[in-house]
């Protein structure tokens, strides 16, 4: 399934942000151009978040680990949609290596070799969803029980540069989000040069849960 759309010469296409499940303008109504470095041509047009949408996302990344569904799936259940996304990254590999080569210049060579490479990540650490283990101490009192738990404790927010941004990304993303983290509760701060690949990255997990 192809849900990523190659860039059309002469094109020049209108971006969202992802908020709480839903794409939305900034809040001031204001954006900004991508400039595509090969043509030296505007080709994608972004929206220019503010602190307001910063805030906007954070509440709504904090509502999703408080009541979302994900932290309560089992290891199994979360490692199954993850092995599906990184089917989905699979797929679109090559159309999100254009978009990336657009965004930002680099050979397509290169950002074919990464984009092709990218799942990886994605089922590395899909298996290791349901291994998640503590540790049970020993005491020095015999009536208490003493063991550790590891689980995610809030948002944070992930800061990516131009070069390689969904490389870069997965890089932080994939190794927090099975293991119990929520997706929403990652925010992601693409850089002004390179930010187009993102929203056509973060499109692809509601594909993961047909």
């Amino acid at each position: 399934m192809q849900v990523v759309e190659t860039p059309v010469a002469g094109e020049v296409r209108h971006y969202q942000m992802l908020i709480g499940g839903a794409w939305v303008n900034a809040q001031s109504g204001r954006t900004f151009e991508s400039i595509n470095p090969y043509t030296g041509k505007v080709w994608a047009v972004m929206p220019e978040a503010a602190e307001a949408d910063v805030d906007a996302a954070v509440r709504a990344a904090r509502s999703a680990f408080d009541e979302g569904p994900w932290g309560r799936m089992t290891g199994t259940e979360r490692a199954r949609l993850m092995r599906r996304l990184a089917t989905l990254l699979d797929e679109n590999a090559e159309l999100l290596a254009i978009v990336e080569s657009t965004d930002n210049g680099k050979l397509i060579r290169e950002m074919g070799g990464q984009l092709k490479s990218l799942s990886e990540w994605y089922y590395y650490f899909a298996g290791a969803a349901d291994k998640l283990e503590g540790e049970t101490i020993p005491s020095d009192k015999p009536n208490f029980f003493v063991y550790t738990r590891r689980e995610p404790i809030g948002v944070v927010g992930a800061i990516t540069p131009w070069n390689s941004p969904l490389l870069l990304l997965s890089f932080k993303l994939a190794p927090a989000v099975p293991l119990s983290s929520n997706p929403p509760s990652t925010r992601r701060r693409p850089h002004l040069n390179s930010p187009d690949s993102s929203p056509k990255r973060a499109s692809l997990p509601a594909s993961s849960t047909s």
